[in-house]
């Protein structure tokens, strides 16, 4: 027991890398920006967020803020497979809370992956889309990559998980 606090204390303290099998990429972050839409929309809007895998990687947590639409919210998606410089089919549809002005908002929901989805977040294949009728296409875009910081809770339960084998 002594000696697998002492491995666990040494892997923390030294951020090794623990194999993909123990410790999934559980942990994805977005920015979004109108750069970023195909083709490019101006715009001062910002947002991004989040999206994190429950431990059987059979559902993720999104979360996402936006700011300073140019024109009134009208819906948001999350796209795939696509990389940044393509268009890529619906995946899911999400609604905000939105402010009085309808030009920004959060919104926290969850979706059960598909094994492709799943393999698409993975390979950094998904992005998320805010609409307004500023610019129907899309006013603000973000793709979601891997973050290599997982939730320390994630991170915690699974490398106790490990350990008390």
């Amino acid at each position: 027991m002594d000696l697998r606090r002492t491995w666990l204390s040494f892997a923390l303290a030294s951020q090794l890398t623990i194999p993909a099998p123990v410790l999934a990429r559980t942990g994805f972050a977005f920015v979004m920006t109108g750069g970023a839409q195909i083709p490019p929309v101006t715009t001062t809007a910002t947002g991004g967020g989040s999206v994190m895998l429950s431990d059987d990687g059979t559902e993720a947590l999104l979360h996402v803020e936006f700011a300073g639409l140019l024109g009134d919210y009208v819906y948001s998606h999350v796209h795939g497979p696509g990389t940044p410089s393509q268009v890529s089919g619906l995946r899911i549809t999400f609604v905000f809370d939105l402010a009085p002005d309808l030009r920004s908002g959060t919104c926290d929901t969850t979706w059960a992956l598909s094994s492709d989805e799943r393999d698409w977040l993975a390979a950094g294949l998904l992005y998320v889309n805010v609409h307004s009728d500023y610019s129907l296409n899309g006013e603000i875009r973000g793709q979601i990559l891997p973050d290599k910081t997982p939730a320390a809770s994630t991170t915690i339960g699974r490398l106790k998980r490990l350990f008390s084998r």
